[in-house]
């Protein structure tokens, strides 16, 4: 904290003026001083406002999830047996439950599910039905005597999967039976149980609404108890593993049966044969009327399968009763959520999933962050009380003396004490958003309609707000263009993560592109520099990375993930890590050097040579990859959530080469630069006219070529590899087209480098609270008003990572001190708390889960 440098009795807002004011004076732009500060000023102003406003609709949203919560219940599954919506996806539609995502199951993991834990329909054809796909499913058998059938049909299958059907199409006696010797028996009895059935007494008998309550209210009472028959010992169990500290899997107690309750869908009347003509709409929502007010408050889940059915689209049966696969497959997808995501819990499912389990190192890392705020709640009271005694000593006396509170007085701690409170606040709302059910999720849903129309107003922002750059500033992709260049960048890809773009292989290639072109940049920033500063210390090392990586840490620590999990910011701090040694190898390569002795450009040209083909011979052989990044020393780095580093390899592989010649570009673009063959710092063209159009024109079939092939690889793997090595040719276009004109090299869009400036905040913080459920679906705190929602979620978005880069700046300048001594013992510190955290994740946590 010594390091960091404000002024006593100052403010910590004025500390950050001040730095900024000093910066634009040591840049020679004394003339920009004060109306920087007068902006600075206003735009302060404006972004309080803004973050008051978002916090406001936070906790007003929290209110009323939780009021709803407490009304409607705090679990998921309710609403998804009972609501949602259809939405439109990619070349299909697709069924959304209310608040929460669901999950489409495949073969293996209903295998999985299913294994030791059978499954039983009760009912009548319609339930037949689900059973008939489900086998479909799971072991491809269509068998058509088997669609019609009027018996029980079982299957069984590897690893004790068990499934049965009885056909029992109307509530009576049999059926009571059947609980009944399930609750007696636990030899046989299902896990799940899905039963329904009530069409055949419409069917087949006028006025027995009162016959059927009655049957109803046994078998009600029957498989209540049935629903609750193992919850005493379960229980006892669990108190009973606790007492003797042993560390059992909760999912191997055996837990009672889930039963659910299917209601009727509506019927076609108009296709009806004329023995079903006494089946109607009206009778069967009384019937399942009956069966809702039955079946309250009880153990029994209520599944409403009506609500698939669209008013205006009866056509999807046949014969007015039965529906197509379209619906029976989303009923079946609906009860395999229900019943599976507790066992399997898919990454891509918020459904009747637990609460993931909150480790010891969270747990530690909310102690942290909660002591430090009472902390600085406690150093704002001395700020109270000593501010009137200081200006009443400095009246009286001329000068300051020690107040009762002073003793307890620093402004550089004040500073940090109040960046770590906004962060535990920030903290919290990550925490509430994507590690608890209070606010809702949904999945994401691609439209092309959506792109179209949020790339204009894209458009509109960034034209409306192209401004000239200052006269000083221009050269060759300065601060201001590169800013707007993640500026624009990171809003496409955000667009392209909310709207789950991943399957469009155009949209997919053009991301791969922009994250290059964000290597790229940093390769060619760094590398310029260390060329023009010479300055390869200690200090500026640690800078970087510590700026780069603080947010990204916290919210390991907080959200409970992996390093890799946020694989951007790993990504950059590798290869910033990896340009830092090269150019630190002796002999450290300056411009000064070369500009002494052209000798020194060999040096330079070697080290370029040694790197790329160093990445090439590691990249090259997965063997020698996967030795390398997992070695003990270093592997909780690179490794997944499944404890693996094939992602990082992934990653590291598609990029391998563009650091590599970011910085060569850098050095080429400085050689001619220092040697007068071109000149970027004023409003001319870099090039003679002729040679700049001709230059223009090969940049634009550049990039409209790599257009091209984008829309004509095959699939992922083509593009990619073809990605990993031509990547800089579209790149270079870019440059190029973007800094040939003069006019183009001088302006800037104020909107893109606005965004820009904390594009590596935005990248890192939607995945909790923009995205949810780690970037799988999306945040809902205004449930069925999308376009209200995505508002009211990305204003809150922006102000929270606004204010995140604010305070990771504040605490970075604290970190990071240029005593090397000093800094050497915080990297011992550094290093001990990460072996604590290694040992929490390996030891502690993992046998907790256990």
């Amino acid at each position: 904290m010594a390091s960091f440098k404000g002024k006593e009795g100052s403010s910590c807002e004025e500390t950050t003026a001040l730095q900024e004011t000093k910066t634009l004076v040591n840049n020679g732009q004394n003339h920009a001083k004060a109306p920087v500060k007068m902006d600075g000023a206003k735009s302060s102003k404006y972004e309080s406002l803004c973050k008051i406003i978002a916090v406001i609709i936070v906790v007003v949203a929290f209110v009323s999830h939780l009021l709803r919560g407490a009304h409607e219940g705090s679990g998921s599954c309710t609403h998804l047996l009972t609501k949602g919506r259809w939405r439109e996806g990619l070349g299909e539609e697709i069924w959304q439950p209310f608040g929460c995502m669901m999950h489409q199951y495949h073969m293996k993991e209903i295998r999985t599910c299913l294994q030791n834990r059978p499954l039983a329909f009760v009912g009548d054809s319609r339930l037949r039905d689900v059973y008939n796909l489900l086998l479909h499913e799971l072991a491809g058998t269509d068998e058509e005597a088997n669609k019609k059938a009027h018996r029980n049909l079982s299957y069984t299958g590897e690893n004790n999967v068990s499934i049965n059907f009885f056909w029992i199409p109307e509530v009576n006696a049999s059926m009571e039976y059947l609980f009944k010797h399930w609750l007696k028996h636990s030899v046989g009895r299902p896990s799940f149980i899905v039963a329904g059935a009530s069409l055949w007494t419409i069917k087949n008998r006028d006025n027995a609404l009162q016959e059927y309550k009655a049957n109803f209210t046994r078998v009600k009472d029957v498989m209540n108890a049935l629903g609750t028959v193992n919850d005493g010992e379960f229980e006892k169990m669990l108190k009973a593993s606790k007492a003797l500290k042993i560390k059992v899997n909760r999912d191997e107690f055996p837990k009672s049966p889930v039963v659910a309750w299917k209601l009727q869908e509506p019927v076609d009347e108009s296709l009806l044969s004329a023995v079903r003509k006494t089946i109607t709409v009206e009778k069967i929502n009384i019937y399942n009327s009956l069966a809702e007010i039955a079946l309250y408050n009880t153990s029994i889940k209520i599944f409403k399968p009506g609500m698939l059915v669209k008013n205006t689209e009866q056509s999807s049966t046949t014969d007015g009763l039965h529906y197509v696969n379209g619906v029976v497959q989303w009923e079946l997808y609906i009860l395999l959520n229900r019943f599976c995501n507790a066992y399997i819990r898919p990454a891509d499912a918020s459904c009747c999933v637990p609460r993931e389990h909150t480790t010891q190192l969270q747990y530690n890392s909310f102690a942290v962050f909660v002591a430090c705020t009472l902390l600085f709640l406690v150093m704002s009271l001395c700020r109270r009380c000593r501010s009137p005694q200081v200006q009443q000593d400095v009246e009286s006396n001329g000068a300051q003396h020690k107040s009762s509170c002073q003793w307890l007085w620093s402004e550089r701690t004040y500073c940090v004490l109040k960046a770590m409170a906004k962060l535990t606040l920030i903290m919290a709302y990550f925490y509430v958003c994507d590690r608890t059910n209070i606010f809702m999720k949904e999945q994401k849903q691609y439209s092309n309609l959506v792109v179209v129309i949020t790339l204009v107003v894209f458009l509109i922002l960034g034209a409306y707000t192209w401004t000239p750059v200052p006269a000083s500033k221009i050269s060759f992709l300065n601060r201001d263009q590169s800013d707007e260049w993640k500026g624009w960048a990171q809003l496409m890809i955000l667009l392209y993560h909310y709207i789950g773009a991943s399957k469009v292989l155009p949209f997919y290639v053009f991301i791969r592109l922009l994250v290059a072109s964000y290597l790229f940049m940093s390769a060619y920033g760094h590398f310029t520099y260390f060329w023009k500063k010479g300055d390869f210390s200690l200090y500026r090392m640690c800078q970087v990375v510590v700026r780069m990586n603080i947010f990204v840490v916290i919210l390991c620590l907080v959200m409970g993930r992996p390093y890799q999990f946020y694989y951007f910011v790993p990504l950059v701090t590798f290869w910033f890590l990896v340009l830092y040694v090269v150019l630190l190898l002796y002999p450290k390569v300056t411009a000064e050097l070369v500009k002494e002795d052209p000798k020194y450009l060999t040096w330079i040209s070697a080290k370029l040579l040694f790197m790329f083909v160093t990445t090439y011979l590691i990249w090259n052989s997965s063997l020698v990859c996967r030795w390398i990044f997992s070695q003990w020393a270093i592997k909780e780095l690179f490794v997944d959530q499944k404890d693996n580093v094939r992602e990082w390899i992934f990653r590291s592989n598609l990029d391998r080469y563009i650091v590599t010649y970011g910085m060569l570009f850098a050095l080429v673009y400085q050689l001619f630069r220092s040697y007068g063959v071109i000149e970027d710092n004023n409003m001319k063209r870099l090039f003679p006219r002729a040679v700049s159009y001709l230059v223009n024109f090969i940049c634009f079939m550049t990039i409209m070529g790599y257009s091209i092939q984008a829309y004509g690889c095959r699939g992922k793997v083509q593009c990619n590899a073809v990605h990993s090595v031509v990547s800089f040719l579209p790149i270079t276009a870019f440059l190029l087209l973007r800094n040939v004109s003069g006019f183009m090299r001088s302006h800037f869009s104020m909107f893109y480098a606005w965004v820009g400036k904390i594009s590596l905040e935005l990248f890192v913080g939607q995945y909790h609270i923009w995205l949810a459920n780690d970037t799988k679906g999306i945040l809902v705190l205004i449930p069925n008003q999308p376009l209200l929602n995505v508002i009211i979620t990305t204003f809150i978005f922006v102000c929270a990572c606004h204010e995140v880069n604010k305070a990771t700046g504040v605490l970075s300048d604290a970190l990071v001190a240029k005593d090397v001594r000093i800094m050497l013992r915080r990297l011992v510190i550094f290093i001990i708390m990460l072996f604590i955290i290694w040992w929490h994740k390996t030891h502690h946590d993992k046998g907790k889960m256990h």
